[in-house]
């Protein structure tokens, strides 16, 4: 996919392998996005927020906005971000973008 040839291309090597992650894609929900949509799971047994994004979402700006912002979250280190662990793409070819969860809702409801 674009998305594997772009991280490759930018000398990226930070996949989660998709069979360490778990969630249910109904009791997980978190909420939804411009670009995706966001479940809580687990990867290897520690608490991630999982966001989901691909076809609808892969055209070619859709994919270099990602690729840009994992280039930024993966640079970030402070204690008042997220913590970014890694991507995966499942077999058909959705990518997610795994992260620390924070439970304490969106940035939306806690800004407004």
């Amino acid at each position: 996919s674009g998305l594997v040839k772009g991280f490759k291309s930018s000398g990226f090597n930070f996949f989660i392998d998709m069979n360490e992650i778990t969630f249910d894609v109904k009791s997980d929900f978190v909420g939804g996005g411009g670009y995706g949509v966001v479940f809580k799971g687990k990867w290897l047994g520690t608490k991630v927020a999982i966001k989901k994004s691909g076809k609808r979402y892969d055209t070619k700006k859709a994919v270099k906005d990602f690729i840009k912002v994992i280039e930024v979250v993966n640079q970030l280190r402070h204690p008042n971000i997220i913590l970014y662990k890694g991507v995966t793409i499942d077999p058909s070819n959705f990518y997610y973008m795994v992260t620390e969860f924070v439970n304490k809702g969106s940035l939306f409801e806690l800004l407004h």
